[in-house]
């Protein structure tokens, strides 16, 4: 209801007209908008998903709002009782690639894993994970309050707190071995020392 709420106010403020689906969605047939869409380069299909060119150089304010929107509309915080879990879910590639670069934009380092779905396509999942992670998406967050406690609520619990790590591939091996002459042959590399 909080982000159907959000989404009216926004329409109503721009002008735009809508019609609401049982309380669910809405829908919006307006070809000023859908212009706009188009000058900012999103195409339509769920598969060819990307985020604005603009907002890949935009402020981070800019990026933490179209976060919220998106996390809020394709996302998730799950808690198994220990640990907890943002996520946000496409059939892009492209986007899931996008969302990734924004996040890390902000200090955030997700993690993208695929999943295979019932239909036969893939979804890629970014993934957010851990207490400082967490922190630097609070600003973004969700529309909706009870995500937003979720998050407060895993900030209060946690007690210690881990480095953020990155899968070490061919190019990053060669990369750290220029760098320093031998680099050990692990898997990942903690990146807290670099940001």
């Amino acid at each position: 209801p909080e982000i159907l709420q959000r989404a009216k106010e926004i329409l109503n403020k721009l002008g735009f007209n809508y019609s609401e689906v049982k309380e669910r969605g809405l829908v919006i047939n307006n070809t000023t908008l859908t212009n706009i869409f188009k000058h900012l380069g999103l195409t339509s299909g769920a598969f060819n998903k990307r985020t604005p060119n603009s907002l890949l150089v935009s402020s981070n304010k800019m990026v933490y709002a179209f976060l919220r929107g998106y996390f809020s509309g394709d996302g998730c915080i799950t808690s198994n009782g220990r640990s907890y879990l943002i996520e946000a879910t496409t059939v892009s590639q492209q986007l899931a690639n996008d969302l990734l670069f924004l996040l890390l934009k902000l200090g955030i380092v997700a993690s993208c894993n695929l999943k295979a779905e019932w239909s036969g396509s893939t979804s890629y999942r970014v993934q957010i994970f851990g207490a400082d992670n967490f922190k630097r998406f609070s600003p973004a967050g969700f529309i909706d309050r009870k995500r937003n406690l979720m998050i407060q609520e895993y900030l209060t619990k946690v007690a210690w707190t881990r480095s953020n790590t990155i899968p070490v591939n061919p190019k990053i091996e060669s990369l750290l071995n220029e760098a320093f002459v031998s680099y050990s042959k692990n898997r990942t590399m903690d990146i807290g020392s670099f940001l």
